[in-house]
């Protein structure tokens, strides 16, 4: 058999719709380099002898059997229907086209998706936005839950995810306001800094027999939970000003030092220089009602700036009530304590 010539091979490619890329001919065995003129960017390479053979080009094949295996229209159609979607269009073309339809849900939207995202379960991109924004809410309720188990409070009112950090208090510090994110608080890396400071702190305890603390600091972290009722329902900011610059304190209507008179005059306990000079006993029943009388005491969160000015202008004595709390508001609302206000911070 006589050898073919260029022209002959050149020929050939033509015939098939080919561009040759090659400018010579060696045998019949060695691979060519060509472009099909329906996929031009695409080069490839093949022999003379598989050509001859009807090998032809991979992505002239893959469409034809892609137009070989196409689903039937209303084969398509009711996958669509399976999810409550009405189909638009009136015909069909293959996996990847397009197809409009309208969602049950959505109905004055009209949406496009493919076959192939559909037989995959993606349909309506606002039900799966939905689908989405339940799905934080689930998690933002999961999260508050934990906090709670660890006797904390999210402040935050959304979620967005474990390495964000949020805003909480401690049940037995809340007049701080503490930050934290999600994988600390899970890793155990990070929650009440307080918490910390107080377990490897002997002056909180009042068996400590070293201590020097007074009765009134003793008294004062018996107020948890009062102080958290006040913050709650003040919003946790000030009552004075209506912000909330992470220094509140809780200010007592009726003087702390009035309150814890009165206790100790009730039980016919004096007030003692050093926790060490009262036995468990004693500050057992002490906090117990001090506790108690807390139950008709009025609470007002205040900065501790405007706290310390309020002490300043009104003193501690037993005559200072809630009317001058009141009083104190109006001043700071007019402006009349401004220049107090400005001193104090200079």
């Amino acid at each position: 058999m006589l050898k073919l010539t260029y022209e002959e091979v050149l020929n050939e490619f033509n015939k098939c719709d080919y561009i040759l890329l090659e400018d010579k001919y060696i045998n019949t065995t060695t691979k060519m380099k060509y472009v099909c003129k329906k996929h031009p960017s695409k080069k490839m390479q093949i022999s003379m002898k598989h050509l001859r053979r009807g090998v032809r080009c991979k992505y002239c094949s893959i469409e034809k059997r892609a137009r070989n295996q196409t689903l039937s229209f209303s084969f398509v159609k009711e996958q669509f229907e399976k999810y409550g979607y009405e189909v638009i269009d009136e015909e069909y073309f293959g996996a990847h086209q397009p197809i409009k339809f309208r969602c049950p849900v959505h109905k004055d939207k009209i949406l496009k998706t493919t076959y192939i995202k559909i037989s995959k379960g993606r349909g309506c991109k606002y039900c799966s936005r939905e689908k989405f924004a339940n799905n934080r809410k689930n998690n933002y309720k999961y999260v508050e839950n934990y906090f709670i188990k660890l006797n904390y409070k999210l402040l935050d009112n959304f979620y967005t995810n474990n390495h964000t950090k949020m805003n909480f208090i401690c049940f037995k510090h809340p007049l701080e306001i503490q930050q934290t994110t999600f994988n600390s608080l899970t890793s155990g890396k990070l929650g009440c800094k307080l918490c910390s400071r107080d377990r490897i702190s002997g002056s909180n305890n009042h068996g400590w027999k070293g201590g020097v603390t007074e009765l009134s600091e003793f008294l004062r972290k018996k107020l948890y939970n009062w102080k958290l009722a006040v913050l709650e329902l003040n919003n946790f900011v000030c009552f004075i000003s209506g912000v909330n610059d992470g220094t509140l304190e809780i200010h007592h209507a009726t003087p702390f030092n009035v309150i814890r008179d009165r206790v100790l005059k009730q039980l016919n306990i004096p007030l003692k220089e050093k926790i060490s000079d009262y036995n468990d006993e004693e500050l057992l029943i002490i906090s117990t009602e001090f506790v108690k009388a807390h139950e008709n005491i009025q609470g007002v969160p205040m900065t501790k700036k405007l706290h310390e000015l309020f002490h300043k202008k009104y003193g501690h004595d037993e005559d200072v009530g809630f009317e001058d709390v009141l009083t104190f508001k109006m001043e700071y609302l007019n402006g009349s304590l401004s220049d107090e206000i400005t001193k104090k911070a200079g």
